[in-house]
């Protein structure tokens, strides 16, 4: 073996000796994050039936229901609107076409005249 050969590999060893070390970190880091992600989990998932929700919370949450009622009070009107509008406009496609039948029907009538 030269000299160049044997630092390549010492260096090649170095290389490996960090490589390992880093992995051993992120192995380390995905363990803990795992642990984290199945603690936040569990504790989502446990009921919490001591904790009773504040006079403000219960204020809150009966002003958006209230909100969320109007909203969908507007969007059902709109949505009559809408509907009504779809039909007006068929009905007026419909009369186009029969006026322009008619109108062509009309041209024939007046060029074999």
């Amino acid at each position: 073996m030269t000299a160049s050969t044997s630092m390549t590999f010492a260096d090649l060893q170095a290389e490996v000796a960090h490589l390992r070390d880093e992995l051993q970190i992120r192995d380390q880091l995905v363990q803990q994050l795992s642990q984290e992600l199945f603690r936040m989990v569990k504790g989502n998932a446990t009921p919490k039936t001591n904790a009773q929700p504040s006079e403000e919370s219960l204020t809150e949450m009966r002003v958006l229901r209230e909100q969320l009622h109007g909203v969908e009070q507007q969007v059902s009107f709109y949505q009559d609107q809408l509907e009504s509008r779809d039909t007006e406009i068929q009905q007026l496609r419909q009369t186009v076409k029969d006026l322009g039948d008619r109108s062509q029907m009309l041209e024939r009538v007046v060029q074999e005249m």
